[in-house]
Formats: C-alpha cells, sequence, structure tokens
C-alpha cells in the first residue's frame, strides 16, 4: 500500500492540542467522493491509520503548548498584516483597472499612447540635439584656445615687426645723420 492508497483510507486520526482530552478523534473520509492524488481538501493535520500515534510525554505537551503560546500572537499579527496587504493591493488592482476602463472608454488611452509614443520620439530627438551641442563646445572650446594662440602669435609677429622697423628707422636716422655731418 503506497503513502496516496493511506491517506484515502476509511479513517484519520486528528491529533489532539491539548492536554488530556483523551483519545484521538476518528474522522471519515469516504463521503468526499475525492480519491486519487488530486484530493487537496485534506487537512495537514490528518494522519492516515497506518501509523500508530504514541503517547507524547507531558514534558513534550507543555513544551510544544509554550512554544505555540508564544508564537502564535506573532503569527496572528503577522497574518493579519498580510490579509491588510492583500486587500489593499486587490482595491489598487481594482482602481487601476477601472481607470484602464474610464480611459478605453473616453478614448484618451489612443492619445494618450501617442502623446508616449511622440514624447518618446521627442526625448531621442533632444537626447541627439544635447550629443550635437556638446560637440559643437568642445570644437568652439578647441577653435577659441587655437584662436587665441594664434592671436598671441600674430601679436609677437608684429611686435617683432615693430621692433624691426623701429631698428631700421633709427638706422636710417643715424645714416642720415652720419651723412649730413660729413657732407658739412
Amino acid at each position: 500500500m503506497d503513502y496516496n492508497d493511506s491517506l484515502h483510507g476509511t479513517a484519520n486520526v486528528l491529533p489532539t492540542t491539548q492536554q488530556g482530552d483523551g483519545p484521538p478523534q476518528v474522522v471519515d473520509n469516504q463521503g468526499d467522493g475525492n480519491k486519487g492524488p488530486e484530493d487537496t481538501n485534506l487537512s495537514v493535520k490528518q494522519i492516515p491509520l497506518v501509523f500508530e500515534v504514541s503517547p507524547v510525554s507531558s514534558e513534550s505537551e507543555v513544551l510544544s503548548h509554550h512554544f505555540f503560546k508564544e508564537f502564535e500572537p506573532m503569527l496572528k499579527e503577522t497574518k493579519a498584516k498580510l490579509t491588510d496587504i492583500e486587500q489593499n493591493q486587490k482595491v489598487l488592482i481594482e482602481s487601476l483597472e477601472r481607470e484602464g476602463e474610464k480611459l478605453k472608454e473616453n478614448g484618451d488611452f489612443v492619445e494618450i499612447e501617442t502623446a508616449m509614443s511622440t514624447v518618446h520620439s521627442y526625448r531621442v530627438k533632444l537626447n541627439r540635439l544635447k550629443r550635437n551641442m556638446s560637440y559643437l563646445k568642445e570644437a568652439t572650446m578647441r577653435l577659441r584656445k587655437e584662436a587665441f594662440h594664434l592671436e598671441q602669435l600674430k601679436r609677437k609677429e608684429i611686435k617683432k615687426e615693430e621692433e624691426r622697423s623701429k631698428k631700421m628707422l633709427e638706422a636710417e636716422i643715424n645714416l642720415t645723420a652720419k651723412l649730413s655731418k660729413q657732407s658739412k
């Protein structure tokens, strides 16, 4: 006999949770009509008749009783929070579905989709423009540096040319002064 057969036997034993209740209770499951591995209506606490239930010592009963007594409030609180969260999620989902239906009814949904696609295309264009502007900024910075450098070179060249012309003028003045002194 395999495990599934033992689950669908004529009677199952429910373990007791309180001390001194007496013998375990016997439950008849033949009236279910659900036989086979797809039966999910069985309680987790049901144990097949194949297994003998040994008497539990009173110390372990006291220990398990205190263990469950200690953790039961936290588990109940956690369960309450989870059910609250589930209810909130259901409310949110329902409200979102209603909003979606309203948008579909009003025809705004199509307009929103087209607006979103337009926004996407404009965002792509904006990013392209930003990239081009950054390239242009870099290029203008390089050109400004080069222009400043060329301007400095030109100034130096002009300054040298002015100095050269001054020297030539002085040399010419000196030559004319020497010639005029010699002719007198």
